[in-house]
């Protein structure tokens, strides 16, 4: 009979016992496994029922979409390990491919953005929608005129719509510059202060120059549509109009300091403008319509003199 010694044994004892941890590891890992493909089936079987219940167009879209989601959530990103920094660099100002994936009024499918805040080391890019589709300018919609490497037309941006995405929702957009060559669309950063009007506007719920003219100032006018289309999309941090003088005090929101204008009345009288109506020929400058700018023109031609 052979006699194991204390530390033969106790080698013995130790080599089972990693040998049934390893067995017990193994089952919980087949566990979870056979967990996870369970989970799955279940969950494919309850998207197929979701899709048995639409009709075929709505069933279409809805498959559509989350293709598209998925491909874009396995998209990879890439980091540069020296630096940290995510490769590809975008930069502010400049003109990418958003690819969307919104339900019901949100942004869906590719359209063109413009990058507005973006970190080098971070996933996050807060985005301003595009399109060149003719709009009626607004303080937060406004067309930037033709951009270089986008499709002919201008384009309008719509502050009203900015949002942030991942980058892996952005793709480059280059063209060849006839100067530069190979480049990327991008804005005149002369256009950041219109912007920033926008945001403050939208974010601080401050009113337009135009909305005080147009709702606080009775039937009084600018002296001037050149004068009074330079101020209309300002955000006004105060006012305060003087019915007695016709004095409009204002202080934009990056000044410092208060303004004045003096506004004159109708030369028409009265009875041939209404608040309404004048109200209506306001909007009207701001068309996309070169016809109805026209109209708006000489309605305050003939009832102001301007």
């Amino acid at each position: 009979m052979v006699y194991l010694s204390n530390n033969k044994e106790n080698a013995g004892m130790g080599s089972m016992r990693r040998r049934y941890t390893n067995i017990a590891l193994f089952k919980k890992k087949k566990i979870r496994l056979v967990s996870q493909q369970r989970y799955f089936i279940l969950e494919i079987r309850r998207f197929r029922k979701i899709l048995s219940q639409l009709d075929i167009k709505n069933r279409s879209s809805v498959v559509d979409k989350a293709m598209r989601f998925i491909n874009i959530d396995m998209k990879s990103e890439t980091v540069v390990k020296k630096t940290g920094r995510f490769n590809p660099e975008y930069r502010k100002f400049e003109f990418v491919h958003c690819h969307f994936t919104g339900i019901g009024f949100e942004w869906d499918f590719p359209h063109f953005a413009l990058i507005w805040d973006i970190d080098p080391y971070m996933d996050s890019v807060l985005v301003i929608p595009t399109t060149s589709t003719p709009r009626n300018e607004h303080i937060d919609v406004f067309s930037v005129n033709q951009i270089q490497g986008l499709p002919k037309g201008n384009t309008y941006l719509l502050i009203s719509d900015m949002t942030r995405v991942s980058r892996k929702r952005l793709e480059k957009i280059v063209y060849n510059h006839k100067k530069h060559g190979l480049t990327n669309p991008k804005l005149q950063k002369s256009w950041e202060n219109r912007i920033h009007q926008g945001i403050i506007s939208r974010t601080l719920q401050l009113p337009s120059f135009e909305k005080i003219i147009m709702n606080q100032c009775g039937l009084n006018m600018v002296n001037g549509l050149t004068l009074y289309n330079g101020l209309k999309f300002k955000s006004i941090i105060f006012y305060n109009f003087d019915r007695a003088s016709n004095v409009l005090t204002y202080r934009i929101w990056d000044k410092s300091e208060n303004e004045t204008l003096t506004l004159i009345p109708p030369v028409a009288t009265s009875a041939l403008i209404r608040g309404e109506h004048r109200e209506k020929k306001l909007k009207w400058l701001n068309s996309k319509e070169a016809a109805l700018r026209s109209l708006a023109k000489q309605f305050f031609e003939e009832i102001y003199g301007i």
